[in-house]
């Protein structure tokens, strides 16, 4: 019968009969587990970069309310290396570590001095084409979010793992 149906050029025949022949595989519940997982596999990679840009109008006062939220106790102090970028210079305290924040007043100002640093976070390029080696006392991480610059230069895993809970993976710099 197959054959014959071929022959006559009756493709739709084809699709019933296979179709009709594998149906139970698309009823299982693995089958629909697997589509499931696969399907938010899927969506997940559609969302936003892990390497920063979480909240793309992220601001300092939004990024301490989000510490704050987290039932974070903050201690505000004098920013440091308030010369190595643009922005507007922020330090903030959490657990005896000093983490320094830039904001800027858009975007672009920000991703401008965050093109500034090498990939393992110990090279500033400057404005005008030089480069500046920078020998931290301790791994820099580098975060990047809506407008504000967020670096954290220390090996406190609690820190760490904070920043990264609010910014998404570091940009440049140790990851651990």
């Amino acid at each position: 019968m197959l054959k014959n149906s071929v022959q006559k050029g009756n493709n739709s025949f084809l699709f019933h009969y296979f179709f009709e022949r594998h149906t139970h595989m698309y009823k299982t519940p693995t089958y629909l587990c697997f589509t499931l997982l696969l399907l938010c596999f899927i969506l997940s990679g559609c969302g936003s970069q892990s390497t920063g840009d979480k909240g793309s109008s992220l601001t300092y006062s939004a990024f301490m309310q989000k510490l704050h939220q987290k039932g974070i106790t903050t201690t505000t102090t004098q920013a440091l290396n308030t010369d190595l970028f643009s922005g507007t210079a922020h330090g903030v305290t959490i657990q005896m570590e000093h983490i320094s924040v830039f904001e800027y007043e858009t975007n672009a100002a920000m991703q401008a001095d965050a093109n500034r640093i090498s990939s393992d976070g110990s090279t500033l390029h400057n404005q005008n084409g030089s480069a500046s080696a920078i020998d931290w006392i301790a791994p820099p991480h580098f975060y990047k979010a809506g407008r504000i610059l967020v670096f954290y230069v220390g090996k406190s895993q609690y820190v760490i793992s904070l920043l990264q809970s609010i910014l998404g993976r570091p940009f440049a710099g140790s990851e651990n």
